[in-house]
């Protein structure tokens, strides 16, 4: 047994010396030449050895090329491909009959630069025969740079494992790995005819799966006026700021903005494309329209023509903190708004924000240097026109309303914490404020407002049944519970220090007129206005009322509304004692 181990192994010594002696005994010049000429079959070019050509024995038999370029054409500068070994398998046979098998090129260590200079020309092997002559390359440990001269487009791969091989009718297939901007990506390509990437293009398949991004296109490549893609793409991913950060345009903000997909029809030049009759799903949003983003300049571009079943803002607008009893002193992050310029247009059948549904809506919005101006017209006969700057340490903000026989109703109550008055009718409204907060900028709204309503209703207030039945009502508590129906409304306000100071303020119904003076605090949330209701007591128009004004104070949420008078609230029979020698009308007793 010992005698046969030890034969064994002298056999295998032996052979291994007389492939020793036979490689050393032909001159290796002959390896390095037929690869040279392989490779100039192929790729059209040559390939140099500078290292020379070394026999491996372990772990398989092969001839090993050491310090090896591909050269760039006339022009450029640099090689197109370096590596530090290229290593072929071989046989007995192949050595002793100077043959090198088609096996794939085992290349290790390579560095691979791709470029197109400034006229559009390509350093890399663009037209390959079609005359049955293959290429197998094994790439191990690769790093890969492409560079566009014309528009300073640049991609930089690390770490690349790849296969890559040619037809025999010159179509190429890639597949493997690679590190991209420190997030290991499987890679799959195809083109059908590299020599018509420089001219009028070749349909070609790429596919990229990696963590922040998984896409896939299918259509047409071609190089001329800029790499340009022209088919079919899909692009999905967990987080969209992480994929467009992964790509080399990153964008400011936290919220919202997370799984994400796309599909359609590309169009992509360089550092801008577009995609077309598409589909998109955003967060929950679902949408189709088309979009287009350019890279170009030094920021990038956004444009959108959308719609979307339902849009929720409330995902994409900082929270403030806020209370039912407090605006919100948190910070207000509108850092998203830098760093990307634009134009949106989204139809929306459906819009939420704040707990208010507002509708078929549509949103015209424009970005340009932190600045954000949109508009926003709704079902609801409203249009609002937002302006807010972000650009700097304090947030601006601008806010313009319009109402043109719109409705007021239980719709927009989440806005107001509750519904204070319906109808319908005209209204404006345009402030302006400033802030870190939202609590600072409701303390420095300023501007105007002006209502004027029909054929609606104050909520929570039975102003006509308080004033019928007075001498009981005051002495129950009075305020009655309830609503006051209006045949018309009309107010203007002031609006300074957020504070709106109301004047021109009228009710009117057939049963009641009641003008109205006095302050809404917005930052406190809080009324202090006096009133002066008056029935309608005949025909001919004549009017009764208390001998004192009505006080409405606290907070618009749950406000105390009683006469203007001393004890009125701790002791209201002698309060309604004082009303009646004041002079309370015979109409307003009950008498």
């Amino acid at each position: 047994m010992r005698k046969g181990l030890i034969w064994a192994g002298g056999s295998l010594l032996v052979l291994a010396a007389l492939a020793t002696v036979v490689w050393f005994g032909l001159q290796p010049g002959w390896a390095i030449a037929m690869l040279q000429s392989r490779t100039e079959q192929v790729l059209g070019r040559a390939i140099t050895v500078k290292g020379g050509a070394h026999l491996e024995l372990s772990p398989e038999l092969a001839i090993r090329f050491d310090d090896v370029s591909l050269p760039a054409p006339s022009g450029f500068d640099d090689a197109f491909l370096t590596a530090s070994a290229i290593r072929i398998p071989v046989t007995f046979s192949s050595l002793l009959e100077r043959r090198l098998e088609p096996t794939p090129l085992s290349i290790t260590g390579a560095d691979i630069n791709m470029v197109i200079d400034e006229m559009g020309q390509v350093n890399w092997p663009s037209a390959l025969p079609h005359d049955g002559a293959t290429l197998n390359l094994l790439f191990n440990g690769a790093s890969i740079s492409f560079h566009d001269g014309r528009s300073g487009q640049m991609l930089n791969a690390a770490r690349a494992d790849l296969a890559v091989d040619t037809t025999t009718d010159g179509e190429v297939t890639l597949n493997g790995t690679a590190v991209i901007n420190e997030q290991l990506a499987k890679l799959q390509a195809y083109v059908k005819d590299p020599s018509r990437i420089i001219t009028d293009g070749s349909p070609a398949e790429f596919t990229l799966d990696s963590p922040p991004l998984t896409l896939a296109f299918n259509g047409r490549l071609s190089t001329v006026g800029g790499v340009g893609l022209a088919g079919t793409l899909t692009a999905s991913g967990p987080d969209l700021r992480a994929a467009l950060a992964w790509t080399g345009a990153p964008l400011q903000g936290s919220l919202g903005l997370k799984r994400f997909s796309a599909s359609g029809a590309l169009d992509a030049t360089g550092r801008a494309l577009g995609l077309h009759r598409a589909s998109f799903t955003l967060d929950d949003v679902s949408a189709n329209g088309d979009l287009t983003l350019d890279y170009r300049t030094g920021v990038p571009k956004l444009q959108a023509i959308l719609t979307a079943e339902q849009l929720n803002l409330d995902r994409y607008i900082p929270a403030a903190g806020g209370t039912p009893d407090s605006w919100g002193r948190a910070p207000l992050d509108f850092s998203a708004l830098r760093g990307l310029d634009g134009a949106v247009t989204v139809d929306a059948k459906a819009l939420n924000y704040g707990g208010a549904a507002l509708g078929p809506t549509r949103i015209d919005a424009q970005l340009a240097g932190g600045k954000l101006q949109a508009t926003i017209a709704s079902s609801l006969a409203l249009t609002t026109k937002v302006t807010v700057d972000g650009s700097g340490d304090d947030n601006a903000l601008s806010l313009d309303i319009v109402g043109t026989a719109a409705p007021i109703s239980a719709e927009l109550a989440p806005l107001l914490g509750r519904t204070l008055v319906t109808g319908t009718g005209d209204f404006a409204l345009s402030l302006t404020g400033s802030g870190a907060t939202q609590e600072e900028m409701i303390s420095s709204l300023k501007g105007t407002g002006r209502l004027s309503l029909r054929d609606g209703a104050l909520v929570g207030l039975d102003v006509v049944k308080s004033l019928t039945a007075v001498s009981r009502e005051v002495q129950d508590g009075w305020p009655v519970v309830g609503q006051t129906s209006f045949a018309s409304l009309t107010a203007e306000a002031d609006f300074a220090d957020g504070i709106a100071t109301l004047k021109n303020a009228r009710l009117e119904s057939p049963a009641l007129v009641m003008p109205a003076t006095g302050t809404i605090d917005l930052l406190r949330q809080a009324l202090d206005l006096r009133a002066d209701p008056r029935l309608v007591t005949n025909a001919d128009g004549g009017l009764a009322g208390l001998p004192v004004a009505v006080a409405v104070k606290g907070t618009w949420t749950a406000p105390r509304i009683y006469p203007d008078m001393a004890d009125i609230l701790t002791n209201p029979k002698t309060a309604y004692e004082q009303l009646k020698a004041a002079g309370l009308p015979p109409a307003l007793t009950g008498n």
